[in-house]
């Protein structure tokens, strides 16, 4: 009688996939953001961050920026370049609160660079500095807050397009519309259509940026629509 060996039973596998262990702490979280974010985001969105930082930290130091004179020179130096309605906004806004100015300029600055350095909350970092670009471009201030504000559009609609929801969407909308007011606002007071001289007009400038942020905005409704 023969005897039959039996191969002894191998171990189960498990065709179940492999759990993800989420990332815990803040610099888990921040490598994990890394490796998920295209290379040239990550450029864009440190260089502004540090631009921001940098901003904030000079104010910081600089004497002449907390006794006003800096925000007071601003208005002097700019007075025939930035866009006429910008007076009665320095009037009613910037010069009856100059001392809230002072203070939430640098904090805003100094929040703004740490959110995108980091890239916690850098949707609201983003809005927060492009409206500081608007402002100092409506004052006069072309270069280089237009290019500063180019850049961080270009990272925010970026981020709309990283989420193919009801939301995204309606943001995308809303700067499609933003961008139309701001173009067509600023086309009245252009003052010249001269190559070597419309850098210097904050009209101009804000136009067609206000036209570029709209085409994009539109085209990206259209690609979430389509997803949809």
């Amino acid at each position: 009688m023969t005897s039959v060996q039996t191969a002894p039973p191998s171990a189960p596998t498990s065709t179940s996939p492999p759990v993800e262990v989420a990332p815990s702490g803040v610099v888990d979280a921040t490598l994990a953001r890394l490796r998920q974010t295209p290379v040239w985001v990550l450029l864009v969105q440190t260089f502004i961050g540090l631009g921001w930082l940098r901003a904030a930290t000079e104010k910081v130091i600089d004497g002449e920026w907390w006794s006003g004179a800096t925000i007071e020179e601003f208005l002097t130096e700019h007075a025939d370049t930035r866009l006429p309605w910008f007076d009665t906004f320095a009037e009613l806004f910037v010069e009856p609160n100059i001392n809230a100015v002072i203070v939430g300029v640098v904090m805003l600055q100094g929040l703004v660079g740490l959110a995108l350095v980091t890239g916690f909350g850098r949707r609201i970092a983003l809005v927060a500095g492009m409206t500081m670009n608007l402002v100092f471009v409506a004052g006069g201030a072309v270069s280089p807050s237009v290019f500063y504000l180019l850049a961080q559009m270009a990272v925010f609609l970026w981020v709309l397009e990283q989420r193919w929801d009801r939301n995204s969407e309606q943001m995308a909308l809303l700067t499609m519309g933003m961008g139309w007011i701001v173009a067509l606002v600023s086309v009245p007071f252009m003052r010249t259509i001269d190559p070597t001289a419309v850098i210097d007009d904050p009209a101009v400038m804000l136009a067609t940026f206000g036209g570029l942020v709209s085409a994009c905005a539109f085209l990206l409704v259209d690609r979430m629509r389509a997803h949809r």
